[in-house]
């Protein structure tokens, strides 16, 4: 058959055992097996399709698609889907499958994968007789590697030995030429042979390109040290591209690359650089922020950006897969309102800039649940309204895109309301009709288009209050571009939908004691929460502490919660400054302590939590039928998850990050509170500093100073240890001998 300027050619056959006879037919191959399931339980079996882990791409002839299939270093395989043969247009379609559900053959997005990489490729009976091509080739590679390392160890100790011989060891011809017939004293310095040096440059012809490549100004600016990007783990590949976690300067940065076989392509460069110079005007909150651009050659070209969390996609998946209930919570509108605020920034630039690949992919989030907008690879700055190209992922696409026709920035609102449908649904877009055609066959991604086109398709919204929500996303995915908001007429929708229609995360929720209606008291109840009897031998698990003028103290007290099925211990104080009380109380041990108010502006003081940031489940005081992990992170921010139980197993909300910058200044949060801890800043109201150091940072002094002496020490052995080798040969009576002239007196000759 012939498909886009390529033949392919097919046979049919009728096995009986399809692993089986995938297993003989590609023999040593590497190949992806997976078997689909019409639902996500995997009980009604629909196909088994088959893919050469080849990482570059193939027909996939029944689906009408392209496919790339890559084998990972670690076992787990890639598998992404585009509406081309060329593997050109990504689709929403890719898998991440690892190591562990090849394996085991468990149900994963409706479908369960095999393969001759990981596990076995038949139903799991049996395993494979032999060791495969890609792990021999390693060991022999490894082996080769080892002795080359062996080797050429010895080769470098040899010829510095003989250099240091050469350098120490006098030979009589040299000592020879010192020695002059007159019998005069003098000085001739020897020096020691020539060393040759490589260095590794570009060809003239690389060098040319390149400066036709790096010649703008912004990417000049832009650019880094390329010895300074440490790149680590691979996290992310697409068509184009792979991003990598890595560090700069300290700072942990996403590295992204063109894949090998895009770096030999002038024109694909040129795209990436292309990106580069946009990200690079761009500042804004809720754009992804971008670092710098690096570079030794057109083959390691690479540009780093702040590190993200997760993307919206993933985190989506996973509100699927623990069935987190559908809908628009607070944290759902936060992230709406922060992709608006960007769209809002780029359409307003001069020219605007459209972004036109908008998707939840693309939009990511760090641990706070703050969204920002990422990758301009195909973004454009509008400086006509004649752009037709087809461009974007499909299913996100507006329909005057997908038909070729004029658009501008009404394209991005349109994936936007495709997005709103996904943070609703928690499913990717038009997923509910892929099953439900009238011939009682799965559509595809080319028939859904069609339909979204002729306006016959539409995203859909749950029934879930708040329903303006719903009428937003509805207005934004508008067949007729000028029915659809702007950006900022969205934006400004999201801003009243979030001040007035839905509630603050669960954690926001005031503690069920009635507060007094200002901060004036000299002292203030304190109830310590313990999880021992004796109220005592451990710290608090939490403290809460409310204004409340008749204050007097208890001792150790049981407290049972029937609903909870807990039983908790509990005492009172009456402190007159709460914030020294928690320093004394805690000691060293890590917590975070929040002052909640009435309002977003922290004028009306409510009460105050504390916590220690223990990192397990603790109950939250003053409800008392709900759990907190409070978890002190490595770079001194702490992580708050919260729970509907006492056992911490029903997540309420999307974990809250505490910020180094919120625990510093006390700044109001946007959910009314201010945070204090002894990890960060002062834990007290910002008017003293702690007099000492952490236990923690004394050790690591001591031991920066004792690993300092340590290597001071050797390096001053060896220099003496070099200083006597070379005094060795000069102090000898033979050589001594040999400085001897005939006529009896003395010459010396200097080495250099």
């Amino acid at each position: 058959m012939l498909y886009s300027g390529s033949y392919y050619y097919n046979s049919t056959t009728c096995p009986s055992d399809a692993k089986t006879y995938a297993a003989d037919t590609y023999g040593n191959t590497g190949y992806l097996l997976m078997d689909k399931y019409n639902e996500s339980t995997c009980n009604t079996y629909i196909g088994t399709a088959v893919f050469v882990t080849s990482g570059v791409c193939e027909y996939w002839v029944n689906a009408d698609l392209g496919v790339i299939t890559t084998l990972s270093s670690n076992g787990s395989i890639h598998l992404e889907y585009f509406l081309d043969s060329a593997c050109t247009y990504s689709s929403s379609l890719s898998y991440d499958i690892t190591e562990e559900v090849l394996t085991s053959h468990s149900c994963d997005s409706a479908a369960k994968f095999y393969s001759n990489s990981g596990g076995s490729s038949t139903s799991g009976t049996g395993g494979s007789s032999g060791v495969s091509v890609g792990v021999i080739v390693g060991i022999v590679a490894g082996v080769l590697v080892l002795i080359l390392l062996v080797v050429g160890f010895f080769i470098c100790r040899c010829r510095r030995k003989k250099a240091k011989r050469q350098e120490q060891i006098q030979t009589p011809s040299t000592m020879e030429q010192a020695v002059m017939a007159t019998g005069q004293f003098y000085q001739q310095p020897i020096s020691p042979a020539k060393q040759s040096t490589h260095s590794t440059t570009l060809a003239s012809s690389d060098r040319k390109e390149v400066s036709q490549l790096w010649d703008d100004e912004v990417i000049i600016a832009a650019r880094i040290p390329r010895e300074k990007v440490i790149v680590q783990q691979l996290i992310n590949r697409g068509g184009f591209g792979e991003v990598y976690a890595g560090s700069y300067n300290g700072q942990r940065v996403a590295i992204k690359m063109l894949l090998p076989e895009r770096k030999k392509s002038i024109a694909q460069v040129n795209a990436f650089l292309a990106e580069v110079k946009l990200m690079a005007s761009l500042e804004h909150p809720h754009i992804v922020q971008f670092v710098g651009v690096a570079w030794d050659s057109l083959t390691d070209l690479c540009v780093l950006s702040e590190f993200m969390t997760i993307d919206l996609k993933a985190l989506l998946l996973k509100f699927e897969e623990r069935h987190i209930p559908v809908g628009f919570d607070h944290d759902k509108v936060k992230m709406a309102l922060h992709v608006a605020h960007a769209l809002t920034y780029l359409h307003s630039c001069a020219p605007p800039v459209i972004h036109r690949d908008l998707k939840s992919k693309n939009i990511l989030l760090n641990e706070a649940m703050d969204a920002k907008v990422t990758d301009f690879g195909i973004s454009r700055e509008r400086v006509d309204a004649t752009m037709t190209a087809g461009v974007g992922t499909s299913l996100w696409m507006a329909p005057e895109v997908m038909l070729g026709e004029r658009y501008d920035d009404k394209a991005d609102v349109f994936s936007f309301g495709v997005v709103l449908s996904e943070l609703d649904m928690h499913s990717l877009p038009y997923s509910f009709a892929r099953n439900n055609s009238s011939s009682g066959q799965r559509l595809t991604d080319t028939a859904i288009l069609q339909m979204v086109a002729a306006g016959k398709l539409r995203v859909r919204f749950s029934e879930v209050e708040p329903h303006s929500m719903a009428e937003l996303g509805l207005e934004c995915v508008s067949l007729d571009p000028r029915q659809r908001p702007t950006a900022a007429e969205a934006l400004y929708q999201l801003q009243k939908i979030l001040a007035n229609e839905v509630s603050l995360p669960n954690w926001t929720r005031k503690p069920h004691i009635a507060p007094s209606p200002s901060h004036t008291q000299d002292t203030m109840p304190s109830v310590n929460v313990y999880s021992d009897p004796s109220c005592g031998s451990i710290v608090p698990v939490a403290m809460i502490i409310v204004e409340d003028s008749s204050c007097s103290g208890s001792g150790c007290t049981t407290t049972t919660v029937l609903d909870a099925d807990a039983t908790f211990y509990t005492t009172v104080s009456c402190p007159s400054d709460y914030k020294a009380y928690a320093v004394d109380v805690y000691g060293s041990s890590s917590y975070v302590l929040m002052d909640v108010y009435n309002d977003t502006y922290c004028d009306s003081y409510y009460g105050t939590l504390v916590f220690h940031a223990s990192g397990v489940c603790e109950v939250i005081p003053g409800t008392w039928n709900e759990g907190v992990i409070t978890t002190m992170n490595a770079d001194g921010t702490i992580r708050m998850e919260f729970f509907w139980d006492t056992s911490c197993l029903d997540a309420a909300d999307a974990p809250f990050l505490v910020t180094n910058e919120m625990l510093t200044s006390h700044s109001c949060d946007y959910t009314g509170a201010r945070f204090y801890s002894n990890s960060r800043g002062s834990a007290t109201d910002g008017t003293e500093d702690s007099s000492g150091l952490g236990v923690g940072a004394i050790v690591g002094i001591v031991a920066g100073i004792l690993v300092l002496l340590l290597v001071a020490g050797i390096v001053f052995w060896r220099c003496r240890r070099e200083k006597a080798r070379r005094q060795e040969p000069v102090q000898t009576p033979a050589t001594m001998e040999q400085a001897v002239a005939p006529s009896g007196h003395f010459h010396v000759a200097t080495i250099s």
